[in-house]
């Protein structure tokens, strides 16, 4: 299903994405942030490979040479888990074999449930 709606010649792909960054006065932490949105091919009408991303963490300067940041990344699906009917595939593609037409077929639970995840990072500079 991603092969025939992303590799079909017809993707018209649309993004975007913030980032920011917020130094606390007077203190070694920064609080810190990204959101992304990104629509693989807006010519489906509910692509769910459409996906929504953010980020969110808190960093601490130790000393000049150690920075440790613990974050909360988000991956999700913008349409949620939901089924691809074999109409929408069959306006991207005909599914041939020989000669003979195959008909298409429906798509049960197309993306994975969201994702989400903590991160411990520390940088070291020498």
């Amino acid at each position: 299903m991603a092969n025939i709606f992303l590799n079909n010649g017809q993707a018209i792909q649309q993004g975007w994405d913030f980032f920011g960054h917020w130094d606390i006065p007077h203190t070694p932490f920064d609080v810190f942030g990204l959101y992304q949105q990104f629509l693989p091919n807006t010519r489906v009408t509910h692509d769910p490979l459409d996906f929504q991303r953010y980020i969110v963490g808190l960093e601490w300067k130790v000393n000049k040479f150690l920075r440790v940041a613990i974050d909360s990344q988000n991956l999700m699906f913008y349409h949620g888990q939901e089924n691809v009917s074999r109409t929408e595939i069959g306006k991207f593609t005909s599914f041939t074999v020989r000669g003979t037409k195959n008909r298409a077929f429906d798509v049960t639970d197309a993306v994975p449930r969201d994702t989400h995840a903590f991160f411990l990072n520390f940088e070291f500079r020498y």
